[in-house]
C-alpha cells in the first residue's frame, strides 16, 4: 500500500515456461508482437494452432468452430423457449393437482404442448435472422414452421368437428 514501507505479499511475481514448440499464428505482426487482424467491419481475428497448418486449414477450423458455437447457442435458445412456455403453463397443472394423476397428465400434456409451440417458434426466430444471408434456407425454415402451425390448427379443428355419438347411433 505505501511505496516508502514495502511489506512481505506486496508484489507477486509469477514465472513460466513455453516450451520451444512449432506454432501456427493468424495475426497482424507489430514489430515483435503478434496483435489481432482488425477487420474492415470491426471484427477481430487472432488465430493459434500447435504444429504447422495452411491458412485454410485455420480459416476453415475457425469457421467449423464458429458453426458449432451458433448451433449450441440455437439449441440453447430452443430449451429457453420450452423452459419459458412450460413455465406459462405451468400454473394450469398446478390447478389439475387437486388430483394428482390429473395433475401429472395436464403438466405432460402442457409439456408436448410447450415443445409443439417452441418448435416452430424457433425456427421463425433462425429463419428471420438468416433472411438476408441465407433466404433459400430462411424460405425453408418459414415453410416448416407456417406448415407445423397449420397442422397443429387443423387437428384442433377437426377435434372439435367430431360428431358425438348417441345411444340412437349405437343401436342401429
Amino acid at each position: 500500500n505505501d511505496p516508502s514501507t514495502p511489506a512481505v505479499g506486496d508484489i507477486r511475481i509469477k514465472f513460466s515456461f513455453v516450451p520451444d514448440t512449432t506454432a501456427t499464428f493468424v495475426a497482424k505482426q507489430q514489430g515483435q508482437e503478434l496483435r489481432p487482424y482488425m477487420t474492415k467491419n470491426g471484427g477481430r481475428i487472432l488465430l493459434l494452432k500447435n504444429g504447422e497448418a495452411t491458412v485454410d486449414d485455420m480459416f476453415a477450423a475457425a469457421q467449423g468452430e464458429n458453426s458449432l458455437m451458433a448451433w449450441v447457442l440455437r439449441g440453447a435458445g430452443f430449451l429457453l423457449m420450452f423452459v419459458g412456455l412450460r413455465m406459462v403453463f405451468a400454473p394450469l397443472s398446478v390447478l389439475g393437482d387437486v388430483v394428482p394423476a390429473i395433475g401429472t397428465l395436464i403438466g405432460m400434456g402442457f409439456g408436448v404442448v410447450a415443445f409443439l409451440i417452441a418448435l416452430p417458434l424457433t425456427l421463425i426466430t433462425i429463419a428471420l435472422a438468416w433472411i438476408f444471408y441465407r433466404p433459400l434456407l430462411a424460405g425453408i425454415l418459414l415453410a416448416v414452421a407456417v406448415a407445423s402451425f397449420v397442422v397443429l390448427w387443423k387437428r384442433r379443428k377437426k377435434k372439435r368437428t367430431v360428431p358425438e355419438t348417441t345411444s340412437a347411433d349405437i343401436a342401429s
